[in-house]
């Protein structure tokens, strides 16, 4: 585990072609986040990657490059937040937002819930995305199959934005649901991509 100058030295390297600045307060709710995902990770599958620089880059930098895209305020939807990627880190940098994290699994919504202690501008659902209520203006998830929350998602935001690979969003273009916009490779990984896109 890598302590917490060593975490605010791999995020600074990560984020810094991002354009984020963060200030001492995010970076101590961002480690608090890897902490307790450490320390849960050894009783309930959070996360199979293990090393500090790929959990800093693929988890917390994938949510922190979205977050650098998304508005400062407004309501957002993370679906599937499994870890809290990318809702948590996109709550931490964007306070103006109110986030709801939606994870099914009831393990990883206790996980969740001790992760959002802190947070006062997130919730979360220990719930199916078909039993949210209300309206939202973004939808966001990474690694989640589209084909299951299409309908969903069209009927409750106005936008959406998804972490998600090359071939996974050249198959999403066909969407009935939503406009994609053109997508935006991640800068660790060409492979992978930020879809951002409008409700039709």
């Amino acid at each position: 585990m890598a302590s917490r100058a060593e975490f605010e030295q791999l995020l600074g390297v990560t984020v810094a072609p991002l354009g984020l600045v963060l200030g001492p307060s995010e970076v101590e709710a961002l480690f608090a986040h890897y902490e307790l995902l450490l320390h849960w990770n050894r009783r309930i599958n959070l996360t199979s990657v293990r090393g500090a620089r790929d959990i800093v880059e693929r988890h917390f930098g994938e949510s922190l490059f979205l977050a650098a895209r998304m508005p400062e305020e407004g309501r957002v939807v993370d679906i599937g937040s499994g870890a809290g990627f990318p809702g948590l880190p996109v709550a931490v940098v964007k306070r103006g937002l109110k986030v709801t994290l939606v994870e099914s699994v009831g393990k990883k919504a206790a996980f969740l819930r001790e992760c959002a202690r802190e947070h006062g501008s997130v919730r979360v659902c220990g719930c199916r995305l078909k039993e949210v209520s209300g309206k939202f203006d973004w939808a966001t998830w990474r690694g989640v199959a589209l084909e299951g929350i299409e309908d969903e998602v069209g009927g409750m935001v106005a936008r959406a934005a998804a972490i998600t690979s090359e071939k996974l969003a050249t198959e999403w273009a066909s969407s009935k649901v939503i406009a994609w916009e053109a997508p935006i490779p991640l800068p660790w990984d060409q492979r992978r991509v930020l879809l951002m896109g409008s409700v039709r």
